[in-house]
């Protein structure tokens, strides 16, 4: 595929404007990215209103996410502050701010999905789509602190991807790299892993005690993506499986089970089976989703694995067509 292949059919004026939610890597301050990546969806959804579908997408799994996270809004909290008309609204915006980041997040992932003509220039851009995973992982995979998660991660994805597609030479190849990798690094790696046992643990327990319906979202002015206090004094929750489990239970856990198994199907043994799956195994050990930047440039990603798999399949459509046109003549 040459460069101008990249451009075949023509970019739309929505997909020029679907880019432009990769500024928010741009914006330093992380109350900016919120705003920004807020806002910047309703103008996006705004722009399709006027749109024609391209193609057609639902999934049960995404609504019942959205339905559930809306719920918990509800559930945990009434007492709205009755001070001042200030902290009523404050404390009204801290009931439902993490619910409105899943809401805009998937409305993104499927208009992007049902709207977009033609975005795969966005590998031209691939640098501003992976500049939260070049700022953690650049020069840091050489440092004796540096962080793993990402290139493990990778590897365990290829690993499973030339497993399922037999090709076991290969495979031979990767996990050689990833015996020596862990065997210079392991030290490093055990060091920085010490940390995610003490926070599973503060997850597990969180959601033992809340178990269908979870501890509710954040209600105060502290982060809601760390764990303060103990050994470790702070400490991020490495782990978004089991971080939206504490707030919101079990089920949304087999929600987002289910959709990333429907993600799976749809994409088969595609290439793009690899970088799905290494966004599903890097956010059971790093804290990735609840970071707006690292969260756009995975959804991102997974648009891209999906809409191949969908132009896959309606190629395969019109291969269908053309030969039934065929035999009917």
């Amino acid at each position: 595929m040459g460069l101008a292949d990249l451009f075949r059919p023509a970019p739309s004026l929505f997909d020029v404007f679907a880019m432009g939610i990769l500024s928010v890597n741009f914006l330093k301050d992380s109350f900016q990215r919120e705003i920004f990546f807020i806002f910047y969806i309703i103008f996006l959804l705004s722009f399709a209103a006027s749109l024609k579908e391209k193609r057609h997408y639902q999934n049960i799994w995404l609504t019942l996410i959205l339905l559930w996270s809306f719920a918990g809004v509800f559930i945990h909290s009434f007492y709205i502050y009755k001070g001042s008309i200030t902290m009523r609204y404050l404390n009204l915006y801290l009931l439902s701010e993490g619910f409105i980041y899943i809401l805009f997040g998937v409305l993104f992932f499927v208009t992007v999905i049902r709207y977009s003509t033609n975005i795969r220039f966005v590998y031209l851009l691939s640098p501003i789509l992976l500049i939260p995973w070049i700022k953690d992982h650049s020069m840091q995979f050489f440092a004796d602190y540096g962080r793993h998660t990402l290139i493990v991660s990778f590897l365990l994805s290829v690993l499973i991807y030339l497993f399922l597609r037999k090709k076991y030479k290969f495979l031979s190849v990767i996990i050689l790299f990833l015996t020596v990798l862990l065997f210079f690094k392991f030290d490093v790696i055990r060091s920085r892993f010490l940390c995610r046992p003490y926070v599973f643990e503060y997850l597990i327990k969180s959601i033992i005690n809340h178990p269908f319906v979870g501890a509710g979202f954040n209600k105060g002015l502290a982060p809601d993506n760390a764990i303060f206090g103990g050994y470790w004094g702070g400490v991020y929750k490495h782990n978004d499986y089991l971080s939206i489990g504490a707030y919101l239970g079990l089920p949304i856990v087999f929600f987002i089970i289910m959709f990333v198994r429907r993600t799976i199907r749809d994409i088969k043994l595609s290439i793009w089976l690899i970088p799905f799956l290494t966004i599903a195994i890097m956010s059971f050990f790093q804290m990735t989703m609840f970071d707006i930047a690292k969260a756009v440039s995975c959804v991102f990603i997974t648009i891209l694995c999906v809409l191949r798999a969908y132009k896959k399949k309606e190629a395969l459509d019109v291969q269908k067509d053309i030969s039934c046109g065929s035999l009917c003549v």
